[in-house]
Order: C-alpha cells, then structure tokens, then sequence
C-alpha cells in the first residue's frame, strides 16, 4: 500500500496508439450532436406539428379540460358545441345533419370537416397574443379556451334543405350570390357525429359514403347544365370541343374552390369526362344571378377574439367575371317563368339529376343561387328541392 501511493512520476502514463482512442471520443462528440439537432428539431421547429397532429394525447387531454369554441350560424345560433364540466368536457353537435360539413372532433377517429380546418380558432391557439397562450401554458399546462366561429350557414335554411332531400342521394347548395357566402350545405345521407363511439367503426366501410361531403367532394357530370352558360357566353347552346374547354376555363371549373373544407381534385380543362361538384356548379349559377360574376365561396365569416372582439376572416379566393353582363342577364330572362323570381333549369346526365337556379334582376333583396344534384332520375324532385331552398331564402 504504501509502495502504491508513492507517486513520484506524475507523468500519466503514454499510449502507444492513441488514435482509436481519438477516433471513439469524435463519434461520440458528433452522436452528441446530432441528438441535440434532432431534440431541437422537434422540440422546437417541429413542435407546433406535433402538438395539432390529432393521435397526440395531448390534445385529448386538453379537449376534456379546456372548453373548445362553438361553432355558431350567421344569425349566432349554436351549431356545434362543448357541454359537461372540467375534466369531462365532451363536444355536442346539435344540428346532426350538417355532420358531413362540420365533421367531428373525436379522441378515437380524430378530426374531419369544419372541425379540423378551423381546429386553431375553436382551441384557442390562433386569434389569441402569443405571450398569453403560452403564459396559460406555463400556468395550467394547457391552451386558453377556444374561440366562437361564424359561419355562413343559416339553420333554418338549413333545415329546409335537409327536409327536402329527405331520403334521397344527392347534395343540395344555397349561395349568396353577391358575397359566395354559403347559406346551406346539405350532402345525404349523413351521419351523425354524436353517435361516433357506437357507429365510428363502421361508417368507413358503409357502401352509400355518409362520411362524403358530396356537396365539395362529389363530382358529377355537368353537360345538362352547360346550356344557361353556353348562352350566356356565347349565345347558343350548341358548342364545339374547344368551345366546351374554354367555357369550362371561364366558369373556374379547372380550380378547386379554396374552402376550410375538403374537395374534389378538378378534372383539366381539356378533359373529355368531365367531372365538377355541386358547389363548383353553384358559384357559376350565381354569376348568372349576379351580372356574370362568380363569387368566391366563403362558409367561415368570423372568428370573435377576446381583445379584438370580431375578427372577419376573408375568403381565400377573389371574385372573377365569369360570363358577359349582357349575355347573364339575357339568359336569366329567357329561362324565368311569367311572374316568378327565379330562373332555372333542370337536365338529366350521367345518371344524376341536376337542378340550377337563382333570382332575377327583378329580384330586389340579396341575389341567391341554388343548385340540387341527386343520384337518381327525377328532374321534377330536384327543382323542387331548389325551388324550396330559393323561396325559402328569398320569401322566408
């Protein structure tokens, strides 16, 4: 022991090859490195991705704890919102019809349709100053409650376009003419949102597609009504292939409507099977309604904020002029009945049945557009069902 703790050579003793040694000790340094990069990639960068995908529990952990915003129609009536107590908040939707366009938000199946675009808003991270949504995060470790949302819907228009469509297949849309504000949406059949946790499982694997949105998502042929914008664009009806592209390309049938919602892909404009939704054909019926202009579509109007009170959320697209002025209001008079407000027209192809309408320029109000699509052959039930919808609006 004591020949061991006589140190009288305080040199350390030499290695013979010390590269190995140098070698082991930079590996380790550069694997040091590189997961301090990746710590920070995703604790930082890629946070914001991790905290919205929707398997985080984190999330579910929040949606029982924090009240999620409503979702609300354009006169403030409830459409979607949170019931229950802290620690037991669950989501509500009261009008069940409108589930293929609200969607749903669920701990299980995650989140569809209104629900998930507008997730930012209705959970409080967006419209919110940064320095307080991360002040209650350090406090309670969850986000401040989430804010209301407007939307352009109107439930009694609403009701009036599911009551019509009844057990029918098809999709039916009501637009403000002028603004592209959505008045109803109606796609059957639907599901109901409330009754996820007994029906989720099977709603994908149902053959007539609850979960479609076939009013965005639907695309259906629309030779039977290129007629009223033939005429419009070119004052015949009877066109030659390039024609048919061109006023395609005119119409903006070649781009998909820039909604919070999903949508079909487009077909191109050159495309001999040519496939449009109901909501595409909508905005062109309005610019028949509307001195030939195609609105853009906008279905969320408003986000209320608690220092900014509310906040208008603006379309994501701009209007385009569509069709001539003089060829929108000649064809408007040529397809109107004596003493009525509204045009239309019905057509038959593609095994569906589509309806498009609107009001006049006698029309004093807010110019309105409709457009019904069923998968069926009944022309007369379609221009019922739109019929409905504009008198409904336009006479309430």
């Amino acid at each position: 022991m004591l020949q061991t703790s006589n140190e009288q050579d305080e040199e350390p003793a030499s290695l013979p090859q010390p590269r190995p040694y140098l070698h082991i000790a930079a590996l380790l340094w550069v694997g040091l490195g590189f997961c301090a990069l990746a710590a920070g990639w995703w604790a930082v960068w890629r946070a914001e991705d991790l905290l919205a995908r929707t398997d985080n529990p984190r999330r579910t952990i929040a949606d029982r704890y924090v009240p999620r915003g409503r979702l609300l129609d354009r006169n403030g009536a409830p459409i979607t919102i949170t019931q229950g107590q802290a620690g037991n908040y669950s989501r509500a939707y009261l009008v069940p019809e409108l589930s293929p366009v609200t969607g749903y938000t669920h701990p299980v199946y995650g989140q569809a349709g209104l629900e998930e675009s507008l997730d930012a808003y209705l959970r409080g991270l967006q419209g919110i100053p940064r320095l307080e949504i991360e002040w209650e995060r350090l406090l309670y470790g969850q986000p401040p409650p989430g804010l209301d949302v407007h939307l352009s819907l109107d439930i009694a228009l609403q009701r009036i376009a599911d009551s019509a469509l009844g057990e029918e297949t098809g999709a039916a849309v009501l637009l403000n003419a002028q603004t592209g504000e959505i008045l109803a949406m109606a796609s059957h059949p639907w599901y109901d949102a409330n009754l996820l946790d007994d029906l989720g499982s099977a709603l994908g694997s149902d053959e007539s597609a609850p979960l479609l949105n076939r009013a965005t998502q639907g695309l259906y042929d629309p030779k039977a009504i290129f007629t009223p914008f033939a005429l419009a664009k070119y004052g015949r009806s009877s066109l030659n292939p390039e024609e048919e592209a061109a006023l395609f390309r005119a119409l903006g049938w070649d781009l998909a409507p820039a909604l919070p919602l999903p949508v079909a892909p487009v077909s191109p404009a050159n495309a001999t099977d040519l496939r449009i939704s109901p909501l595409q054909a909508g905005m062109a019926a309005a610019a028949l309604s509307h001195a030939g202009v195609c609105p853009a579509a906008q279905i969320a109007l408003s986000v209320l904020t608690p220092h900014q009170g509310s906040v208008v959320l603006n379309a994501d697209q701009s209007a385009q002029n569509c069709l001539p002025a003089e060829g929108a209001a000649r064809t408007v008079e040529r397809l109107k009945t004596e003493n009525s407000l509204f045009w239309r027209w019905t057509g038959y192809s593609g095994e569906v049945s589509w309806f498009t309408g609107g009001t006049t320029s006698h029309w004093q109000g807010v110019p309105l557009a409709a457009v019904v699509v069923l998968e069926s052959e009944n022309r007369a039930l379609a221009e019922e069902i739109g019929l409905r919808l504009l008198s409904g609006a336009a006479l309430p």
